[in-house]
């Protein structure tokens, strides 16, 4: 599979900034089921994923986890077990590990968006 898919979601001329000041975890969180589909789609025709690839996925990952730590602590959103660290990309990659883990991220980015929301906005009584 070629990495032409992937421009449409992931900037191919720079790495992500660990922590990008415009961070959108609802469309962050599209882009990680993308990423994992695709990568899935790769597993499924028994294809290689390419170190490209599997680096921007990372970059993805390390940005949803740097939100995390910037956004989840003020709200006292229990302990946090990093979804990636920055070494995990110089080591092998198990494909069905990596997609489970975007998966998980997405969802993880959702619900603690929606909490976010909730706690900024608490309803009066």
């Amino acid at each position: 599979m070629s990495l032409l898919f992937m421009r449409d979601f992931m900037p191919a001329d720079k790495p992500q900034e660990p922590n990008p000041p415009l961070f959108d975890p609802m469309g962050r969180s599209e882009q990680m089921q993308a990423i994992a589909a695709f990568a899935q789609r790769c597993i499924d025709r028994r294809e290689e994923l390419e170190p490209a690839f599997i680096q921007r996925a990372y970059e993805q990952l390390l940005a949803a986890q740097a939100w995390f730590d910037a956004h989840c602590a003020e709200f006292n959103i229990g302990d946090q077990l990093p979804v990636v660290t920055a070494g995990e990309a110089e080591r092998p990659v198990v494909a069905e590990a990596l997609i489970y883990t975007l998966r998980y991220t997405a969802i993880k980015l959702l619900h603690h968006h929606k909490h976010l929301e909730v706690a900024a906005f608490p309803k009066k009584t």
